[in-house]
Parts: C-alpha cells; sequence; structure tokens
C-alpha cells in the first residue's frame, strides 16, 4: 500500500467517521473487495480444472471451506504435481508470490479502523502480541493507492484465468 506505517499512540485529531470519506476512496475499498473475491473464485476453479473434478459441484465440495492460504498452499501443491514443465511450475510460483501478498495487503485493509485527519484518510490498526506488547500503527491513504491495489489484484486474476484457459483446452 502507501509508505510503512508510522507507530504512534494517539488519535487525536483524527475522525473515524465513514461520512467524512470521499465516495471515490469508498468505491476503491469496495473494488478491493469484489476482486480479492473473484481471485478466491478463479484460484478455486484453478484447483477443479487441475483435479478435472466432475461434476463442478465436486470442487466447490472441496475447496469451499479452505481458507484462501491453504487454497494457495493446495493450488501450489497439485500444479507441481500435474505440470511437467519447469517453466510453468516456476510461473505459477512467482503468481502466488502476489496472491499471498494480496491476501496479506487485503487483510490489513479489511482489519483496520478507518477515519480523515486534515483532509486524509487514515488507516488504523491496533494489535497486542506477546512479544511486542501493544502496538498501533497509522498509514495515510489516497484514493489511487486503493485503485492500485484493486487493479493489481484483478491482474493476477486474470493471470490465473488465463491458465485454467491453457489448462483447459491441453489434452492429456
Amino acid at each position: 500500500m502507501g509508505k510503512k506505517p508510522k507507530e504512534e499512540n494517539k488519535t487525536e485529531g483524527i475522525l473515524f467517521d465513514s461520512n467524512t470519506f470521499e465516495p471515490e476512496f469508498l468505491q476503491a475499498v469496495g473494488k478491493i473487495t469484489i476482486n480479492f473475491a473473484n481471485l478466491e473464485l478463479y484460484l478455486s476453479l484453478f484447483c477443479g480444472t487441475h483435479i478435472r473434478a466432475f461434476p463442478p459441484i465436486i470442487n466447490q465440495i472441496i475447496t469451499s471451506e479452505l481458507s484462501f492460504k491453504q487454497l494457495v498452499h493446495i493450488s501450489i501443491a497439485i500444479h507441481k504435481e500435474v505440470e511437467q514443465d519447469p517453466i510453468k511450475i516456476e510461473g505459477f510460483l512467482e503468481i502466488s508470490k502476489k496472491l499471498f501478498d494480496s491476501e496479506q495487503r487485503r487483510n490489513a485493509i479489511i482489519h483496520s479502523n478507518y477515519g480523515t485527519e486534515n483532509d486524509k484518510v487514515v488507516r488504523q490498526k491496533s494489535t497486542a502480541k506477546g512479544k511486542r506488547g501493544f502496538r498501533t500503527q497509522y498509514e495515510d491513504l489516497t484514493t489511487e493507492l486503493m485503485y492500485d491495489f484493486a487493479n493489481e489484484i484483478d491482474d493476477t486474476s486474470k493471470q490465473i484465468g488465463l491458465l485454467i484457459y491453457e489448462l483447459s483446452t491441453t489434452t492429456e
């Protein structure tokens, strides 16, 4: 997302009210949410295409209760088992890095608080870990950054879609 979050422990001056956000910012967050759901669907279809689940409901049954991270790991394992071309395996491993990164960034967006300060959107996240104790991070965000991330997710979905197409058109 933006520059590295600053660690502070104060919320003075930040107004936590969604009515203060520009509609375009809210649309960008919505686009991230929808694009990530589509990415997860494509990844599920990728698994099903590999295992040639028939009828397709079998794939949905297998993948519907998996977390995104589990779905990525299973996709990697299946792809390595089925695919013989080392270049294609490496290509998917590169895509999987984007998948893990997208999940981490999406989680940071979804599981945070948002407010405005001096006409800027501020993301605020507090954590309490045994090793580091209580910490609060703040990050200034822009609509442009959010749209850029939504488009990155969409691009990754398209890469998965292309792989699905290639798998579905190959003969055994």
